[in-house]
């Protein structure tokens, strides 16, 4: 998969993020190393106004990471 491609899976779950406070859509793609491609796209709810209020997108990554994070272990455990 070439990496434009790639991008642009991403770009398409932007339509599928819930950003109503922060009006700061996310969409993911990770390409493995077996050709699977996993995609996912931010959904915000109540309690992200506080991460609104400091305005800062790495704190929104952050949370999509940690919100993720059973999901990536487990890819990383099956060695994709």
């Amino acid at each position: 998969m070439t990496e434009q491609a790639l991008c642009q899976k991403a770009i398409d779950m932007l339509d599928m993020a819930y950003v109503p406070y922060s009006h700061f859509p996310v969409g993911a793609a990770l390409l493995c190393r077996d050709g699977t491609v996993f995609t996912g796209y931010y959904n915000a709810d109540a309690t992200d106004k506080a991460v609104f209020a400091h305005n800062i997108q790495s704190d929104i990554v952050m949370d999509i990471i940690k919100a993720n994070a059973d999901t990536i272990s487990g890819i990383l455990e099956d060695g994709k």
